[in-house]
């Protein structure tokens, strides 16, 4: 049997390629194989050789395994745990998440739906009555599939007051595994979400059938917890729909075809914040120092230097006096300037800035108390 034959057999063995390999990957894997087989094709006649032709043919066909079955059989790649297993894990982390139980807290998430060069980016901040305040911007030509984006088409409250998760995707997408499928992971994108809503949502996912293991690797933020990425089943079509988590936490990072085939939505960030939210995608107009009563307010921000280790930004001072009590008392105005810095990780890819200065023009405190500078540590506010 000459090479040609070896490696047709070889290939027989796998006859279909792994999706998951880039065409330029694959060629690699066919030029490996060839060059194997061509190197025992070689081989000498005696016997003294052909235990080693045997075990080189033995690790040529190891070789085409290896390859046509891609990167899950690599070292780091190994999924330690099925599908249903991850769902589960991330099933009883989403459970012990904070939810947003103060009025000076707000469930927070920033994610981006893209397709080719088209992005639409969401900033939603869901308030603890379960509203959701959005801010959109959009990159790149026109794209029909983007034009129908509502980020939040989902009220947080819809679910939160349904029955549980399971009724609320049923009674609206239907109770088909696709449907299901797609159903929970909207319910899971959805901001200002209960707990309790959240689990039941990764429940519903690992009791159906058609979704499996792709991949295992480490989280982007350098810490030793693992994201999963999972695909399901779309009967009747070449969508893909795949989606990405991070077990441990109970955190969706990424969902493929959710929005519309080829679309990808990734969640960037995603966290608990306080009233005083230095974040989005731009930096806030106004801001609440006194959160429980707005006596303390800072209004006209325009920011520069915004997502660098600090920004600045020009404004005026809003303050209640409160003489001869703060139900009584006058407001006054004095132009600040605010620095926003010491930024730190708060959720999933979430960067805030936790410190912020406020500073008053000299003559604006050489004539008022009131007008005195100030640092205040913000915390993440969870």
């Amino acid at each position: 049997m000459n090479s040609e034959d070896v490696f047709f057999q070889l290939k027989r063995a796998n006859p279909a390629p792994d999706s998951m390999l880039l065409p330029a990957e694959q060629a690699r894997a066919d030029e490996t194989l060839a060059a194997i087989v061509a190197r025992n094709d070689m081989g000498v006649d005696n016997r003294r050789e052909a235990p080693r032709r045997t075990l080189a043919a033995f690790m040529a066909i190891a070789a085409v395994i290896v390859l046509v079955l891609g990167v899950n059989l690599l070292p780091g790649n190994q999924p330690s745990a099925t599908a249903q297993q991850y769902l589960s894990t991330a099933a009883q982390s989403a459970e012990k998440r904070p939810t947003v139980t103060s009025p000076q807290s707000r469930d927070y998430l920033r994610r981006v739906d893209r397709i080719g060069d088209s992005a639409v980016t969401s900033v939603l901040l869901t308030d603890i009555a379960g509203h959701v305040h959005e801010e959109t911007t959009s990159v790149g030509p026109r794209n029909e599939k983007l034009e129908t984006l509502n980020a939040a088409a989902i009220e947080p409250n819809a679910i939160n007051d349904a029955e549980s998760a399971a009724e609320f995707v049923t009674q609206r997408y239907g109770r088909d595994a696709e449907s299901a499928t797609r159903g929970a992971l909207e319910v899971l994108l959805t901001p200002g979400l209960h707990s309790d809503r959240q689990r039941q949502a990764y429940e519903l996912l690992s009791g159906l059938e058609g979704i499996t293991v792709v991949d295992v690797a480490e989280a982007s933020d350098g810490g030793e917890d693992e994201i999963v990425t999972l695909q399901a089943t779309v009967d009747g079509s070449d969508a893909e729909l795949s989606f990405s988590l991070i077990p441990a936490t109970g955190q969706l990072t990424r969902v493929q075809g959710l929005v519309a085939p080829g679309v990808e939505t990734t969640v960037d960030a995603a966290g608990i914040l306080g009233c005083v939210a230095v974040t989005g995608l731009g930096g806030p107009e106004s801001l609440s120092l006194a959160c429980a009563d707005n006596n303390y307010t800072l209004n006209e921000l325009r920011w520069s230097d915004w997502g660098a280790p600090s920004a600045t930004a020009t404004g005026v001072a809003n303050i209640n006096n409160c003489d001869p009590d703060c139900a009584q008392g006058t407001r006054e105005q004095f132009p600040v300037t605010v620095t926003a810095r010491e930024r730190r990780s708060c959720g999933y890819n979430l960067d805030v800035y936790t410190r912020l200065t406020v500073a008053y023009p000299p003559e604006a405190k050489q004539k008022n108390p009131l007008a005195a500078d100030e640092t205040i540590d913000l915390g993440c506010g969870q």
